[in-house]
């Protein structure tokens, strides 16, 4: 049965829940996306540098907002984007578009922000997923079943233990928070081999097999609002 909405409060009250009815989890890591170039990779060294971004400043501090210091640091930094030759295309044609009038140059101004951004925010967040996830499975190791390596990346299993129980419930607010850079993603729960609930984080979309009516019930007092008014018994579990 698909979900409507489940706050911070209900998510930790399923996860409890859980815990106590279901054997296993898992979480997905997309590797297509982990690679860095040897500019990037030298672009970031450089921002660890500088005194004001240090490693632990930018994993403790990440946010929108850090990103927009990063950029506000390195934006007339014509080095750090010389090599990156799509978004110096791109530049080059917008500002073109300035000298043919075709564009304000406040307009060149904010396009030339937010295009930079993006580049030195993919590197920043490659930095911090890298630096959280290697954290992660080396404290939860001890609860790992299984890593399977599968087209998209790595799926792996967890089994319901009290620390990584915490780490659910304490260090996550909700269904949608394992997503990238923060976290791995797409929660999936299973009962032996069946799905009993799974999720999609970037697109905001979590399922539960209810299993019987006072299942149903019992998660609707959570506070999980589900699509369905009323329990409809799937005929197997996923």
């Amino acid at each position: 049965m698909y979900i409507k909405t489940i706050n911070k409060e209900a998510y930790k009250k399923l996860i409890l829940y859980a815990s106590k009815c279901c054997t296993s989890f898992s979480l997905h890591r997309n590797t297509m996306i982990e690679s860095m170039t040897t500019d990037e990779e030298y672009n970031l060294n450089k921002i660890l540098s500088n005194p004001r971004f240090s490693k632990d400043y930018i994993i403790n501090n990440y946010s929108e907002k850090l990103i927009d210091e990063i950029c506000l640091e390195y934006i007339n930094d014509e080095k750090m984007f010389i090599n990156n030759k799509g978004l110096m295309n791109v530049l080059s044609h917008l500002k073109n578009r300035v000298a043919n009038n075709e564009i304000k140059v406040k307009r060149y101004n904010k396009l030339n922000y937010l295009y930079k951004k993006t580049y030195l925010s993919d590197i920043i967040k490659l930095f911090v997923f890298r630096y959280k996830i290697k954290n992660f499975l080396s404290m939860y190791k001890g609860c790992l079943i299984e890593e399977e390596h599968i087209d998209s990346g790595i799926c792996y299993q967890f089994r319901f233990q009290s620390s990584i129980v915490k780490f659910l419930t304490d260090s996550v607010d909700g269904v949608y928070d394992f997503i990238y850079p923060i976290n791995l993603e797409d929660l999936c729960i299973y009962i032996n081999d069946d799905i009993w609930f799974w999720s999609i984080a970037h697109e905001k979309i979590s399922f539960i097999n209810c299993r019987t009516e006072e299942e149903y019930e019992k998660l609707k007092s959570f506070g999980i609002e589900f699509e369905e008014d009323k329990f409809e018994k799937e005929k197997e579990l996923i």
